[in-house]
């Protein structure tokens, strides 16, 4: 089976279509950053290190792992290599305060915290509340250096059957409360293909699903008409909770027009996780 046969599919995995890449084009470029790149065969192999390393630690499926650093070829392959074997990526969001991060780091039950400097600063006068095993991702972070962490070259994983209804990733947004609420994703949710949405109307209200390529209905959000065709208030679906929580757009504005509503439900929801935090 090739690329394209495999991505039009009922269902399949990142982490499986990523080898795919590796074994069609080892000696590519699959990833850039600052002066840095690496092959895809050098990030498979990055991968399985990290992999190997989470299983020698307990990590099992179901459990969830957090990464809180900046951008780099090491964040991506250590979320790679947590889809891997078969946990959940908790990825937190760098510019929560602490309070925040601790709340979100207790709430999913983190079994290990990857940050880089930056994070370990700004997590300094919290540090004793993190119980999660923590990895220095850069030389001066807090934790364990992540060279010294990882296990030695050539190390694979055990595979690991992935589960479409497992958990895939946990994503934490602020609401409109301030306090973060964790909306879980399936992998079977990180591999929807819409064929149609559907509008259903009560009273000022408006709720968007999508249908996918198997007939399974994804909610995606809630639309409060405000007065004008284009000014709506949102509501994300939380799949975690069943419900609709009421929040503002990634312009920091509690309304905003519809197509933005469609665009940042279907960014959480079917492809971009940092779409809407």
């Amino acid at each position: 089976m090739d690329i394209v046969e495999y991505v039009t599919q009922e269902f399949g995995t990142l982490d499986e279509l990523f080898r795919m890449r590796v074994t069609e084009h080892p000696d590519r470029v699959a990833a850039i950053c600052a002066d840095r790149q690496v092959t895809f065969e050098e990030l498979d192999a990055l991968a399985d290190r990290i992999a190997s390393s989470l299983q020698r630690d307990g990590v099992q499926p179901g459990h969830m792992v957090s990464i809180c650093a900046s951008s780099s070829i090491d964040y991506v392959a250590i979320f790679i290599a947590i889809l891997r074997v078969g946990a959940t990526v908790a990825p937190l969001p760098p510019s929560a305060t602490p309070a925040q991060l601790i709340t979100m780091l207790e709430d999913c039950r983190a079994t290990h915290l990857f940050s880089d400097t930056a994070v370990s600063r700004h997590l300094t006068r919290v540090s004793s509340d993190i119980t999660a095993r923590r990895v220095a991702l850069e030389s001066d972070a807090e934790g364990e250096p992540f060279e010294v962490w990882m296990a030695p070259e050539g190390a694979t994983p055990t595979p690991v059957p992935i589960d479409p209804s497992g958990s895939f990733n946990i994503i934490y947004s602020s609401g409109t409360t301030g306090t973060p609420k964790g909306i879980i994703h399936s992998h079977r949710m990180r591999w929807p293909q819409i064929t149609s949405l559907q509008i259903r109307h009560r009273g000022t209200f408006s709720y968007i699903d999508a249908t996918l390529t198997d007939a399974t209905t994804l909610k995606l959000c809630r639309l409060r008409y405000v007065g004008s065709a284009h000014q709506w208030q949102f509501a994300i679906y939380r799949a975690s909770h069943d419900d609709y929580d009421e929040s503002v757009f990634p312009t920091g504005l509690p309304i905003g027009t519809c197509q933005d509503a469609l665009d940042t439900a279907c960014g959480l929801y079917l492809n971009d996780p940092t779409a809407w935090t």
